[in-house]
């Protein structure tokens, strides 16, 4: 006698939970690879090596990340003038 196969006296309720965790699965890691691709985390630009920090600071002006007058005294400061 085949116990457990094709249905057997175990019914379908493995057979569903499998199915149930297998689409769980693949829908989880669905969400996980499309948020991957759209949080811009693949395409953020990276600092060079060979940038100096004048360069950091006008690339941070730049992006609107400070403004002028962050920018001023910061720029004072890197030129040796804000000690």
């Amino acid at each position: 006698m085949m116990y457990g196969y094709y249905g057997g006296h175990m019914g379908a309720g493995p057979w569903v939970m499998m199915a149930v965790t297998d689409l769980l699965f693949w829908a989880v890691l669905a969400v996980l690879i499309y948020r991957l691709l759209t949080s811009g985390a693949l395409h953020r630009p990276t600092r060079q090596a060979s940038d100096t920090p004048s360069d950091v600071l006008a690339h941070r002006f730049a992006r609107g990340e400070i403004d002028a007058e962050e920018y001023a005294a910061r720029r004072r400061v890197l030129d040796g003038e804000g000690r």
